[in-house]
């Protein structure tokens, strides 16, 4: 009968135990009788790390470990604080709003405090196909300076997809569209005043000639009746 009450305190104790450290980071893993393993228990919004590297972070060179934030895969280096992400992944994390509290909830401060001056001083290799990618102001009014490779994905220093999650939550992205579109008009605005400037030049050149090429004909013909009456003159 003693064993008995043993083997039954034996899940309870190993509940409590999941339950006091609920709250805690980390992964507990109990084998109980007739059941699998427990599941991994962490804190809310917490990201999962991978446990081998997937390669060396481009800003710093230390090494890059991919985490899962929400339904996204991300590489994170732990020294900088920077994040690579994919195409496809930060696309779903601009247009999902779960997706973006998942990252903001996921936002842990990096091993050294970043140097401000460092982030974005030298252009920096993209960590997939080695090539030198390009800065461009995300959304072209965020104020965010991205380091961006179009055929791979996009380099976030500390903080800075943090930044782009609240521009576009604050209504950023409406107004990006908006100037989009004044630039747009303006542009096109532009392109058609310079053709019918130059429709006009061409219609002012062409009838300038067209008068010169009469005047020569005319002074062809006049020229002609007069060596015609000379000839006549001397038969």
């Amino acid at each position: 009968m003693r064993r008995r009450g043993r083997a039954g305190e034996r899940p309870l104790r190993l509940l409590r135990l999941v339950a006091r450290h609920g709250g805690l980071p980390g992964v507990f893993r109990f084998p109980v009788r007739g059941h699998g393993p427990l599941p991994v228990v962490r804190r809310r919004g917490e990201p999962e790390v991978a446990a081998a590297a997937v390669g060396a972070c481009p800003r710093c060179a230390a090494e890059l470990h991919r985490i899962r934030v929400g339904a996204a895969h991300v590489d994170e280096c732990a020294a900088c604080g920077g994040l690579w992400i994919d195409t496809a992944s930060f696309e779903r994390i601009c247009a999902e709003r779960e997706e973006q509290e998942a990252v903001l909830g996921a936002a842990r401060a990096p091993a050294r405090a970043p140097d401000p001056a460092a982030a974005g001083r030298h252009y920096i290799p993209c960590p997939v196909c080695g090539k030198l990618m390009h800065r461009t102001n995300f959304a072209g009014c965020s104020g965010v300076i991205i380091d961006r490779c179009k055929a791979d994905g996009t380099w976030f220093d500390h903080q800075e997809l943090q930044k782009v999650i609240r521009f576009i939550r604050e209504g950023g992205m409406k107004k990006a569209r908006a100037r989009e579109k004044e630039r747009l008009a303006e542009e096109s605005a532009r392109l058609r005043r310079e053709r019918l400037e130059l429709e006009s030049r061409r219609s002012s050149a062409y009838r300038e000639g067209f008068v010169e090429a009469d005047a020569r004909r005319s002074g062809d013909l006049e020229l002609d009746d007069v060596i015609d009456v000379v000839r006549r003159l001397f038969r």
